[in-house]
């Protein structure tokens, strides 16, 4: 696996818009519909390397209303406001959660900081098209009821997001000339407030060092490389647009 994931690495360098002719962009935006259609993963290479119960997200009711724990203000308007974003079927929001230590998506374990550092390192999707990089606080399970009487039971993560960097400085950020490699660089600091986000926005995991005395960036950063199959289709090209060197 490991030996097809370096040659898709490579083909992807190979076929940078700047590296080919233009005659060649045609093919390469049909590559592009083809192979990236999900950026945790081909169609087609997904149904080859899992089988389903891999692939599955944990969303089992397997807890009673006695294991209900009320959820702390703070995060309860945070999922209202998702909810109410999201889903205008809705008629009740309890209060009431299922608090997890851990939940596996796509075969991946997710665990919040208190329990693993490295686990709770995410990169997700926020409204729109953008994503960030962030760190899992808390995990919960929440059930709500629609107007016509069902109830709909999601996943859903407490993360504190880490904050980017400003558009200057990721001028900068000289790791994200080579993003699919190295990644790219964030501040080490966290924005003010958490973000509640489903177990769908999720995209993967991410490793992370601490950098400090940037000669160029004059704050403490993290370095973040996000450990999605299409490296290319990270957080530093979805929050910035930025189109340097493999970009």
């Amino acid at each position: 696996m490991l030996f097809q994931f370096c040659k898709g690495q490579n083909l992807r360098a190979l076929l940078r818009p700047e590296q080919v002719p233009v005659v060649v962009h045609e093919f390469i935006d049909q590559y592009d519909r083809l192979f990236r259609h999900d950026i945790r993963g081909t169609r087609l290479n997904d149904s080859l390397a899992f089988d389903e119960m891999f692939r599955k997200k944990e969303e089992e009711v397997v807890w009673t209303n006695r294991d209900l724990t009320p959820l702390q203000n703070p995060v309860y308007h945070l999922l209202r406001n998702w909810i109410d974003a999201r889903d205008s079927s809705v008629h009740t929001v309890p209060r009431g959660a299922f608090l997890r230590n851990s939940i596996t998506i796509l075969g991946q374990k997710f665990q919040p900081a208190v329990s693993s550092i490295d686990d709770s390192h995410v990169i997700y999707r926020q409204s729109g098209d953008g994503t960030a990089a962030g760190s899992i606080q808390d995990i919960f399970s929440h059930t709500r009821t629609t107007v016509d009487g069902s109830t709909i039971t999601q996943t859903f993560f407490v993360v504190r997001q880490y904050t980017p960097l400003t558009p200057a400085d990721a001028q900068l950020d000289s790791y994200r000339r080579f993003p699919v490699v190295c990644g790219g660089l964030c501040y080490k600091n966290f924005t003010e407030e958490p973000a509640v986000i489903s177990s769908d926005q999720v995209v993967c995991h991410f490793v992370s060092s601490s950098l400090k005395d940037m000669s160029a960036i004059k704050k403490d950063c993290i370095l973040v490389l996000p450990m999605d199959k299409v490296g290319e289709y990270s957080y530093f090209r979805k929050t910035h647009q930025l189109r340097i060197s493999l970009f």
